[in-house]
């Protein structure tokens, strides 16, 4: 078998086509790792308190939003009850409304009324 021909440049040779492989497959599994640790990191961050994790499940199950949680937590902390209650009982969270006054003009309340109580 005779070899290749190769012409003689000033310029550096390129990479092969092997070695472009083993780059990729080394810039794709550095990616991976990256993410699944800020993936990692992010979940030891959150608050890993059960009611906290109940009270997201649930207002997300629920489709209340980033506003209407607010809201539900500021309720909760007027009547001194926990926030998954008021997602839970609908009476819990009429008397939570009735002892927030004003609370009606919120449009997060609109919201979160359209979602739960009508």
């Amino acid at each position: 078998m005779t070899e290749p021909i190769r012409l003689v440049t000033s310029e550096a040779p390129g990479l092969s086509n092997l070695d472009r492989g083993l780059l990729f497959f080394g810039a794709a599994t550095a990616l991976v790792v990256l993410v699944a640790c800020v993936l990692l990191l992010r979940r030891h961050l959150r608050p890993s308190d059960p009611g906290e994790r109940a009270f997201r499940s649930m207002a997300r199950r629920l489709g209340i939003g980033r506003g209407g949680a607010a809201l539900v937590r500021r309720l909760a902390s007027h009547v001194e009850v926990a926030p998954p209650a008021l997602l839970v009982s609908r009476h819990a969270l009429l008397q939570a409304v009735r002892s927030s006054p004003g609370i009606e003009q919120d449009p997060a309340y609109r919201r979160l009324y359209e979602r739960l109580l009508h």
